[in-house]
């Protein structure tokens, strides 16, 4: 899809630039996504659709996470950490239908003007 120019210069551009210091910041666990995570069954294939620095994917152990963010910046922190994680647009992300158990995407439709 075409990005609007107001998206990719304050929010896509906005978070390549701060990347390091916004995963700084962004560790705290969000209890009611915990309690989702724990309510899914062992071995659960949990997709992160806007992971920014992928503060879930070790949030459930009994589950494999996997996911993307559309910050280069963001997926290669989280590469970085050893992370299963791609760079994609979250109103289109390569996965197949059906690919996933769950699916988390959280604080990531404030950032879109529109799809």
């Amino acid at each position: 899809r075409k990005f609007p120019e107001m998206e990719k210069d304050h929010v896509h551009g906005v978070y390549d630039c701060i990347a390091g210091h916004f995963s700084s910041t962004r560790f705290a666990i969000w209890p009611e996504v915990k309690r989702f995570l724990d309510g899914m069954p062992e071995h659960s294939l949990v997709g992160d659709i806007g992971c920014g620095n992928g503060k879930y994917f070790g949030a459930a152990k009994h589950c494999r996470v996997v996911g993307g963010d559309l910050s280069f910046e963001l997926v290669q922190l989280c590469k970085n950490r050893g992370h299963e994680v791609v760079q994609l647009d979250v109103v289109r992300p390569p996965y197949r239908q059906n690919l996933f158990d769950g699916v988390i995407s959280i604080a990531v439709l404030h950032h879109m003007s529109t799809f």
